[in-house]
């Protein structure tokens, strides 16, 4: 038996290339656990919180395979008229792995919009931290007689505080171009809200109720 997650929207979970989980829309994409215990760890520890709700563990069959074997597929099949239907172009698209959008990385890149402020703040904080420790560097090496592994040690720890302090400066510019950005509380509620109203929005059926288990799907 292997388990996979599964939303009640339909929607299953998969892990990138990156190593973030994220949600795909094929069944025969989703990320198979050997065990309900460790999909549950990735539910509890992986998903946003305000999310886990909506997710679940669903024990498969080993043999669970939800495309149909290639051999049982001809490769070109007669339709009505003069066209033929390319059963394995049509194959390759169906099973084409689909990503729902990642809202996650928007609720990120608000966060760093509206925190860019106080972000920034604590960055010039460390680059002064940073400062001191390079002129203590400085005066040490001005000061102090050193033999060949010393030396080392102490070009060593000079390089690492020049490279923190390169880091910092980096970041700083890049929240310094933010800052100009002039995003205001409210656009950044907008922004929210509209994230909000898409993650849980339900396409009603108009007609074809029996082809939904609950009523709407997501969309």
């Amino acid at each position: 038996m292997q388990y996979v997650i599964k939303s009640r929207y339909g929607e299953y979970i998969k892990r990138g290339a990156d190593g973030a989980y994220k949600t795909v829309h094929n069944a025969a994409l989703a990320e198979r656990f050997s065990d309900r215990s460790t999909a549950k760890n990735v539910i509890n520890n992986c998903i946003s919180k305000k999310y886990r709700k909506r997710y679940r563990v669903e024990g498969i069959d080993d043999t669970f395979s939800p495309a149909p074997p290639t051999d049982s597929l001809p490769v070109v099949v007669k339709t009505s008229g003069n066209k033929i239907a390319d059963v394995d172009v049509m194959k390759r698209l169906a099973e084409r792995e689909t990503e729902s959008a990642d809202f996650d990385h928007f609720e990120s890149c608000i966060d760093l919009l509206s925190n860019a402020s106080r972000n920034k703040d604590h960055k010039i904080s460390e680059l002064s931290i940073v400062d001191q420790e390079k002129s203590d560097l400085l005066h040490y090496i001005e000061n102090t007689d050193f033999d060949l592994y010393s030396a080392w040690l102490a070009m060593k720890a000079l390089q690492n505080c020049l490279r923190r302090r390169r880091k910092i400066k980096d970041e700083l510019s890049i929240f310094d171009k933010i800052s100009r950005l002039n995003m205001d509380i409210t656009s950044i509620k907008d922004i929210r809200k509209e994230i909000d109203k898409l993650r849980d929005n339900v396409y009603v059926p108009r007609v074809l109720k029996q082809l939904f288990d609950d009523g709407g799907a997501a969309c």
